[in-house]
């Protein structure tokens, strides 16, 4: 499927030269951290392990996305009480932070095409904000009409490879960093839950063909998910954290929902149930050497996620104790820059904290940085 046949409206090439020129600013306050990540695309499924899922490209998603933007349905609230009906969970939402797709468009180069996404994060909270006059010092709250919330956007680029080119569900993505705004973990929440929703609604399902000993071979559907993670080359950053004496305390992996049969080996009446499964595995299990402990622990978590668990990891800090729990969303933004590989782009005027639209100066630049290989080679 091409990427042309997508999206009604797509980018040409001369359209693109228009903002492919930055102009040098003259001012350091002019600066935007760009977190880099690898984008996965992955799909869950409750079949027995020997049968993968198929895996849906990129573009395939994105025009997954697009349509529940366009039919007003590409939004997350956060805590609230969640329903299959749209207008029900839009309607349980209410008074609740959410986080939703403003735009998504496609630019298509040659070399290779790309995905952008406009993510906008609503605080619900903030009502107002304070002004401070700067020749009497005399300061004051400004507040917007009843309904109107404190909001905050982040631009999200990936880039697909063009023609024929090989796609391993892996892609390259640079994500813009904003203060208080649109953090990793809410980033990957919203396209979880997103695709998940589509998967439910559409009931995506794959056929598999089952052998016997002794019967005719049987034709049995599952159904699937698709999944997008995305996944930090932290490999550069593990200087930082051995500096930091952060060692590993274990590993937890939970499978929500697993399908199980009770029954004995020669019972005729068996019952199906649904649980959840927990597997906690001690880091002190690891090798002591630290290039065999790291080889470890990626062959736990990759064998795990592979059959459909979640992973969460657990560090023990200088005290001792576990850093664990959620986080306040302004945390959250820092640890993606701490833990993250970044870099520094440069814009003409001030960064704004919401935009309306996309800003093809802040993706022009974000698209230089998918596209330098440099970046995205492994630290050995």
């Amino acid at each position: 499927m091409s990427a042309e046949s997508l999206f009604s409206a797509g980018t040409s090439a001369s359209e693109l030269s228009d903002i492919s020129t930055v102009t040098t600013p003259k001012l350091s306050t002019n600066q935007r951290f760009v977190i880099l990540n690898r984008l996965v695309s992955r799909s869950k499924t409750r079949a027995p392990q020997e049968h993968h899922a198929p895996t849906l490209g990129l573009l395939e998603l994105a025009q997954i996305l697009d349509m529940r933007r366009k039919n007003g349905w590409a939004i997350e609230y956060l805590n609230s009480l969640d329903d299959d009906d749209e207008k029900v969970r839009a309607s349980n939402g209410q008074g609740h932070d959410f986080i939703w797709l403003r735009d998504l468009s496609l630019q298509i180069t040659p070399e290779a095409t790309y995905v952008i996404f406009l993510i906008e994060f609503v605080d619900q909270r903030q009502k107002s904000f304070s002004v401070v006059h700067t020749k009497n010092l005399m300061g004051r709250d400004i507040a917007g009409v009843a309904e109107e919330r404190g909001a905050s956007s982040a631009h999200v680029v990936v880039r697909v490879p063009s023609g024929d080119a090989y796609e391993d569900g892996s892609y390259r993505c640079a994500i813009e960093s904003v203060p208080s705004g649109v953090s990793r973990k809410l980033l990957e929440i919203f396209l979880c839950r997103q695709l998940r929703r589509y998967a439910k609604a559409t009931e995506l399902t794959f056929s598999v063909t089952t052998h016997k000993r002794g019967k005719k071979p049987k034709e049995v559907s599952y159904r699937y998910s698709p999944q997008i993670q995305l996944m930090a080359d932290v490999g550069r950053k593990l200087g930082a954290l051995a500096t930091q004496q952060r060692t590993l305390s274990q590993m937890v992996f939970t499978k929500r929902s697993e399908k199980k049969t009770i029954a004995g080996a020669t019972d005729v009446i068996h019952q199906d149930i649904l649980t959840d499964i927990e597997v906690r595995v001690s880091a002190k299990q690891a090798p002591a050497d630290s290039e065999e402990k790291r080889s470890w622990i990626s062959s736990i978590i990759q064998t795990f996620e592979m059959q459909g668990y979640d992973t969460k990891l657990y560090y023990r800090h200088i005290g001792g104790g576990l850093i664990a729990g959620e986080i306040h969303q302004d945390l959250d933004g820092a640890a993606d820059l701490l833990i993250c590989p970044k870099e520094i782009i440069f814009l003409s005027q001030t960064p704004r904290r919401w935009h309306s639209t996309v800003c093809g100066e802040t993706v022009a630049q974000m698209k230089a940085l998918v596209d330098r290989d440099a970046l995205w080679e492994c630290a050995t």
